[in-house]
């Protein structure tokens, strides 16, 4: 079973499509969603800097399913843009 069936087997058995899910959050499948390693690498920043932004609120990002975390790579450029 591929990465997006399993999540969108999830999300129908919460009566929605993964695509419904992420228009609900203002994203779509077309947009590149990073894990959280990837964003803390792509930023130059460790792991537990995403989590607490995360936490805080200051780095939007979509939750699928129950433990899977994706920011979509427009809020970590959004970030990256802010400091500079």
């Amino acid at each position: 079973m591929s990465y997006t069936k399993t999540i969108d087997a999830i999300l129908e058995a919460h009566g929605k499509s993964i695509h419904d899910y992420l228009a609900e959050k203002g994203g779509s499948l077309d947009e590149p969603l990073l894990t959280r390693k990837e964003c803390a690498n792509y930023m130059g920043v460790c792991t537990k800097t995403v989590d607490r932004w995360i936490k805080k609120g200051v780095l939007p990002s979509v939750k699928l399913g129950l433990r899977r975390i994706r920011i979509r790579k427009a809020d970590a450029e959004g970030m990256i843009a802010k400091w500079n």
